[in-house]
């Protein structure tokens, strides 16, 4: 199905894995990133783009004995 030039990401039968590491990100990015006093989409797009680099890069995760991925 294509809306405005996406194409939908799940599989056709729901698998719930499909969604896990995206909602595993956005359940730390609400616990670590003060979000609300954002007050334009930019401003939360910054916001968004400098967690994405710590989360990738700088964050030690538990299932790698919390040494970072870079």
């Amino acid at each position: 199905m294509l809306f405005n030039e996406m194409k939908q990401s799940i599989s056709h039968r729901g698998n719930c894995l499909d969604n896990a590491s995206i909602e595993s990100f956005f359940s730390h990015f609400k616990d670590d990133v003060d979000f609300k006093p954002a007050i334009s989409l930019a401003e939360l797009k910054g916001l968004a783009d400098d967690y994405m680099e710590h989360y990738n890069g700088m964050r030690k995760p538990w299932n790698l004995k919390k040494m970072t991925t870079a």
